[in-house]
């Protein structure tokens, strides 16, 4: 059995190193609808991979980030929306957030589709920089950094205590082994050197 490596994407301009370890990331005093999201992760066996390290980034509601909130701006100990989280020893993870707003890219005539910015780390591994896509959502059909394969549905709802009324949302993330075939030498080049 195989399963497909997670498709990278861009990193954005908003990624800001040093988030604190944390999976509540909901910000205080926000009002904006709960998002519980959760996971897996695994590699190219589909075998599931313990201890990875998570990095999550994303807008708020208003589709603003920390870093460039021009009504409230943060000080550079101040991670709004960020955190950093290790998966269980089952390869799973969760987070509690809020659901990010679409926001317009800069100068250009597109608006984002609501998304989380992922970052993904572990031994024997390729690093992953991807984003995550919430449906639905109005401007899939024009967002141009939109992969339908990077692509969730926000569900409503749960019967959980302490979850009723938030929304959740769950995506399974495939990691590539690291190879070391691009520093082998070549045959020729050994025999010569012999």
């Amino acid at each position: 059995m195989e399963c497909r490596s997670t498709d990278e994407t861009t990193e954005g301009p908003f990624y800001r190193p040093h988030a604190p370890d944390r999976t509540d990331l909901y910000p205080p005093g926000s009002t904006g609808p709960v998002l519980w999201f959760t996971g897996t992760v695994a590699d190219t066996r589909c075998c599931s991979i313990p201890h990875v390290e998570i990095e999550v980034w994303h807008a708020d509601s208003m589709g603003l980030y920390d870093s460039n909130d021009p009504i409230a701006p943060q000080s550079p100990a101040h991670f709004r929306c960020r955190g950093r989280m290790t998966t269980d020893s089952q390869g799973r993870f969760e987070f509690r957030t809020e659901i990010p707003g679409n926001y317009p890219v800069a100068k250009q005539s597109w608006v984002r589709v609501k998304h989380i910015h992922f970052k993904l780390f572990a031994p024997g591994h390729r690093s992953l920089t991807t984003q995550i896509f919430l449906l639905p959502d109005d401007y899939t059909s024009s967002d141009r950094l939109y992969n339908p394969r990077l692509a969730v549905q926000l569900e409503r709802g749960s019967s959980q205590a302490g979850r009723e009324g938030a929304f959740s949302a769950r995506f399974d993330f495939v990691l590539e082994p690291a190879s070391e075939a691009a520093y082998a030498l070549p045959e020729t080049t050994v025999s010569a050197r012999s």
